[in-house]
This record gives C-alpha cells, sequence and structure tokens, in this order.
C-alpha cells in the first residue's frame, strides 16, 4: 500500500493578514508549497469588498519588518449577516474549485465567523493519481 503525498496548509490568519477576512482556510494538495499558495488566494477571495466595518491598515505600520510592504492587512471584521457570511464563502468557494478542476489542489475548507464551507473532499481516494492507493489511517478499521 502507498500513502498518497497529499499535504494540507492552513493559512495563519490569526495575524494581520493580507485583506482577506476569513478565519481559516485548509486546502488538501500534492505538495506543501501547492497547499500554502492555494490556501492564501483562497484565503483572500474570502472578502466582502467595500464593506464598512472591515478595518485594514498598511502592513508595514503593524510591523516594520513585513514582507508586505505597505499591502493592506486586515485588523479587524465586523459580526457580518448571514448573507454576506456566504457571499464571501461563495468567491473563496468558486476559486477553490476553479483550482480543482484545473488539478491544483483536491479540496478546501473555508471558515467564516463560525460557518464552514467545503470544496471538494468528498472522495478523497478518488482523488488519487494512478498508481497511489488510499490507505485508512483513521483507526476506523473493520476486523
Amino acid at each position: 500500500m502507498i500513502i498518497a503525498p497529499m499535504t494540507t496548509a492552513v493559512c495563519p490568519l490569526r495575524i494581520p493578514r493580507p485583506a482577506m477576512i476569513a478565519d481559516s482556510v485548509t486546502v488538501l494538495a500534492d505538495c506543501a508549497a501547492t497547499a500554502d499558495v492555494a490556501a492564501t488566494l483562497i484565503a483572500g477571495a474570502v472578502d466582502c469588498p467595500n464593506m464598512s466595518g472591515i478595518a485594514r491598515r498598511p502592513a508595514c505600520e503593524i510591523d516594520p519588518n513585513s514582507d508586505l510592504g505597505n499591502r493592506p492587512v486586515t485588523i479587524a471584521v465586523p459580526p457580518l449577516d448571514p448573507t454576506r457570511i456566504e457571499s464571501a464563502q461563495a468567491a473563496g468557494h468558486d476559486l477553490a474549485t476553479q483550482m480543482m478542476r484545473g488539478g491544483n489542489i483536491a479540496g478546501a475548507v473555508l471558515e467564516l465567523q463560525g460557518e464552514i464551507a467545503v470544496a471538494g473532499l468528498d472522495e478523497p481516494a478518488a482523488l488519487l493519481r494512478p498508481g497511489q492507493s488510499f490507505v485508512d489511517i483513521s483507526g476506523n478499521r473493520e476486523d
């Protein structure tokens, strides 16, 4: 049996982050670098453009050594109504679906203010490339 070389990356969103409002995005991909980039891009798509109350500042004002320079980072997001949450998550879900169709990722989980959206991941074994097999390590094996 071969364990599939799938990697997850969680976009670290509890710190000031580029203009995104997602609380977390987890991506399943075939390597850590791809998962990391995809999680960041998908999280960036989860947004409510031009909504008042979302506070952003240049990254260099928060951390002069930030590699983000003058790019705006989100520092506060007010409570969002369910319609705004759904709309913001739909944008991230759409991008994740495009990435899945392009063969870049196997799926993603997006969280925004306690609401979860999942793209793909319905059948992880079906996402493996030919020649790979899926090993259940959950401990729920039948004897």
